[in-house]
């Protein structure tokens, strides 16, 4: 709805009941409404103002002053639909940043250990391509290359759990690390 006009003693609800209701059911759109009425009780105008009412106007009423208020209330409501794109876009694009930056921090935390991972694999084969050649190879130095193959795995399937387990993003500091 892109604008409401309401005289406020109407049979049934009155138009500021009606006011009440559009406002309180507004989630993310806004309309704007208008209450007339012939009463000047500023009791009055200012309960359907309280109520939410964008604007008030007294009868009896120029048309031209009500056609100028009609075409004041359309553009704010143009301007506040604009607004509400754009704040939805904005969030769009954040949320896709954050996701890059979430994107890239996990990268930068598993190439670590995917490096540790590959050169002991590398250490591991030559290792073994050694010990089938000669003895000089000690069973010591292929644990110890497990070992760091093991620790990598566990590094990375704590990464992958910090990251699983995150509500928010957060920034980490590589500085000084």
């Amino acid at each position: 709805m892109d604008l409401a006009i309401l005289d406020v003693n109407m049979p049934g609800p009155s138009g500021v009941e009606i006011c009440s209701w559009i406002k309180q059911h507004q989630s993310d759109v806004f309309t704007p409404v208008m209450l007339l009425t012939a009463d000047r009780n500023l009791e009055q105008k200012l309960t359907g103002l309280n109520c939410g009412a964008d604007e008030y106007l007294t009868k009896p009423f120029n048309r031209a002053e009500l056609i100028a208020h009609i075409q004041a209330m359309l553009r704010i409501k143009r301007l506040t639909d604009e607004l509400i794109r754009t704040k939805r876009e904005l969030s769009e694009r954040e949320r896709q940043v954050v996701t890059m930056q979430l994107a890239g921090a996990a990268a930068h935390e598993l190439g670590q250990p995917l490096t540790q991972i590959s050169i002991s694999s590398q250490t591991i084969a030559t290792l073994l391509e050694r010990a089938c050649q000669e003895e000089a190879v000690t069973k010591q130095k292929i644990k110890e290359e497990f070992s760091c193959l093991l620790d990598g795995c566990n590094q990375m399937k704590q990464i992958i759990q910090n990251l699983s387990a995150l509500n928010e993003y957060k920034t980490k500091s590589y500085v000084g690390k």
